[in-house]
């Protein structure tokens, strides 16, 4: 590669290789001549760290870092840190994503300079077999339309980065529990001059394992978003106040039904367990090492993103270097 990548693909990990070998297989197959892959490995010692040294050696990712690390947002602020492209894509080694769309985003946030982030809406696939939409969307446009000064929440794995605009957007905090509810809260609450873009379709499925944060750490996770949601909320009335207070009430509604999902979750982990050691299953029952499964999850995005035509929305909070700002209708 002779000049500087258009796209870097930062992947962290950390002993999960039956996860990781159909990732990097994915995201191989995907990468583009102008493109570069970085994976951080946080010392992994489950051969993860031998079968990414294999790779780097034959040339087929272009950067390799495999040390101990403080956490996941350690792990990706080497990644971001290491990462020359002009735009940078999160990937996780056990989630499903779609590159067709990384594709399309790729692009439109190069014909849009002023976009510093993008996100996009998420499948979740559980032990149970069932893909459902997350419906961030819906939740992005009421946070655009200022009906709620809670600051806008999504998941991580979508996102992607303009490498130049890491000075406004900062790394992820390596204190938080909840690590991409921070760094999207923070840079979309009221005081944020970052400018988000968002993408209609499904970037990524999140499939929900044992080793998820969602299963192992469900309560710490719930408290640490609600802590975040009272740091960057703005309450400037006592209108506001009371929004807030009634979306909290909501929150607190939705985290009861989390934990409720989070306790047949469990069993249906078990369950899970149960069958794989032995070799007849029903059809559903999720395996973490199932490929069939991530191939029905590439289709089912494939076929969400079809049905989204309306695919890109831009929030503009700073117009680019040069450009009127009544241009945009800054708010």
């Amino acid at each position: 590669m002779t000049s500087l990548p258009v796209l870097s693909y930062v992947v962290n990990t950390r002993n999960k290789l039956q996860f990781l070998r159909i990732a990097m297989q994915r995201l191989l197959a995907h990468a583009g001549v102008d493109e570069e892959i970085v994976v951080v490995d946080g010392g992994s010692t489950d051969g993860s760290a031998e079968f990414l040294a294999d790779l780097r050696s034959a040339g087929k990712i272009q950067q390799f870092l495999s040390e101990p690390d403080v956490g996941e947002a350690h792990g990706w602020n080497k990644g971001l840190l290491l990462a020359q492209g002009t735009l940078i894509k999160i990937i996780t080694d056990d989630d499903v994503f779609h590159y067709p769309g990384i594709r399309a985003c790729r692009q439109y946030m190069l014909e849009h300079s002023e976009i510093d982030w993008l996100g996009s809406d998420i499948g979740v696939l559980g032990a149970s077999g069932e893909l459902e939409i997350k419906g961030a969307t819906k939740w992005y446009q009421q946070w655009e339309c200022r009906s709620n000064p809670a600051p806008f929440e999504f998941c991580g794995i979508t996102l992607l980065l303009r490498r130049s605009s890491l000075p406004l957007l900062g790394l992820f905090d390596t204190g938080s529990a909840a690590v991409d509810a921070e760094f999207s809260a923070r840079n979309s609450c009221h005081t944020s001059k970052a400018n988000l873009g968002w993408y209609a379709g499904a970037l990524a499925v999140h499939r929900v394992t044992q080793t998820s944060g969602v299963v192992t750490r469900s309560r710490q996770l719930d408290s640490t978003r609600l802590r975040i949601n009272a740091e960057y909320s703005n309450y400037d009335s006592a209108t506001d106040l009371f929004k807030n207070a009634v979306t909290q009430a909501k929150a607190g509604l939705s985290m009861l039904k989390v934990h409720v999902k989070d306790g047949l979750r469990r069993i249906e982990f078990l369950y899970g367990i149960f069958r794989s050691v032995f070799p007849v299953r029903p059809n559903g029952v999720w395996l973490d090492n199932d490929e069939s499964r991530v191939v029905e999850c590439e289709r089912w995005m494939t076929e969400y993103s079809r049905r989204h035509p309306s695919r890109f929305y831009v929030n503009i909070r700073r117009p680019p270097v040069g450009e009127s700002a009544t241009k945009y209708q800054l708010s």
